[in-house]
């Protein structure tokens, strides 16, 4: 009878062994499924997207050293030494009616092709010509409405030599919805 027991406590030991790598694999598998954020939809500076309800199409990303002010008169806005100014001009339409109005955020950054992050440099947006909205969230004196284009422009300042190898990626509901535009 003891030799009975021997025998199978092998085969349990197995089949134990078996169930927690299963059920380990398997709570890993999870949690980096809930960590990966969503494939990103691509696109080229002139094409639109739809996504999470809203329509968006880069219209320009402009990389210079320096860039015309705000006030006509003024000299142009220069970066530090050894940057240049990126400003991307893109629209934004709210096409679907679940989304709220006054809860639409985004994320807007530039990254380059070695994975380094800009996020837009306010200081620099403000001097900037650029369109009148900095967001895409509306504001009290610019409520946002459906099916109504709006405009926005936000300006970034990074080092000179990542100025040809940038992207813009713009993602709301915190990166469940990411759309990447291509110069």
């Amino acid at each position: 009878m003891r030799r009975r027991w021997w025998r199978s406590a092998p085969a349990a030991f197995a089949v134990a062994l078996l169930v927690a790598v299963l059920v380990t694999g398997g709570q890993g598998y999870l949690y980096y499924a809930q960590r990966t954020p969503a494939a990103a939809l691509a696109a080229r500076v002139g094409e639109s997207v739809t996504l999470a309800g809203t329509q968006v199409s880069v219209r320009s990303i402009a990389v210079a050293a320096t860039m015309p002010d705000t006030d006509a008169g003024d000299p142009p806005v220069t970066g530090p030494a050894g940057s240049v100014l990126v400003l991307v001009t893109w629209q934004q339409t709210i096409l679907d009616d679940t989304v709220p109005l006054d809860a639409h955020f985004c994320d807007a950054t530039l990254v380059a092709d070695d994975g380094t992050v800009w996020t837009d440099d306010l200081d620099y947006t403000y001097d900037l010509r650029r369109p009148q909205r900095l967001t895409c969230s509306g504001t009290d004196d610019a409520p946002l409405a459906r099916n109504v284009p709006v405009t926005v422009g936000e300006s970034y300042v990074i080092p000179a030599g990542y100025g040809s190898r940038v992207t813009w990626r713009l993602s709301w509901d915190d990166d469940a919805h990411v759309v990447v535009f291509s110069p």
